[in-house]
């Protein structure tokens, strides 16, 4: 099991992909690691520069890319679905859950999102994981490896 938490540029340093083949150099059978995305701010609140934007197409390439991109509200903003990008990492897709609760715009039940707490005052940023792992002798396909 293990634990990775990443913001835009972990993500497109390619941690995920990194930390699944950490696992899978440990033990772990590819098609059987199951990753959990918690909440993060979403794609409706993640406005960016050109920096994000490019760095998703230099991951993913320019075409896989499109899909987790699109023109922001502001001239040379855009607006990036970083929780989408996780899922082009490493783990097939029917293994993922995707939380997608958007940290800035449920700010009061997430106090750790950094955009809401810097436009709130409270400069607040923390998170936690948690990780199960299933007991001896349990169903190993109910439980599996886990990147959350």
């Amino acid at each position: 099991a293990g634990s990775i938490h990443c913001g835009w540029r972990s993500t497109v340093q390619d941690i995920l992909r990194n930390a699944v083949g950490a696992m899978v150099s440990l033990g772990a059978e590819p098609g059987r690691i199951s990753a959990s995305v918690g909440p993060a701010i979403g794609p409706c609140c993640f406005e960016t520069g050109t920096d994000v934007p490019e760095a998703v197409e230099k991951l993913l390439g320019v075409k896989a890319a499109r899909e987790y991109i699109s023109k922001g509200a502001r001239p040379g903003k855009f607006m990036v679905d970083l929780p989408g990008v996780v899922v082009q990492l490493g783990v097939p897709r029917d293994r993922i859950d995707i939380c997608r609760d958007c940290t800035k715009c449920n700010g009061e039940d997430y106090l750790w999102s950094e955009r809401y707490s810097r436009e709130h005052n409270t400069w607040r940023g923390s998170s936690a994981a948690a990780i199960q792992v299933p007991p001896a002798g349990a169903d190993r396909d109910t439980g599996g490896s886990s990147l959350i």
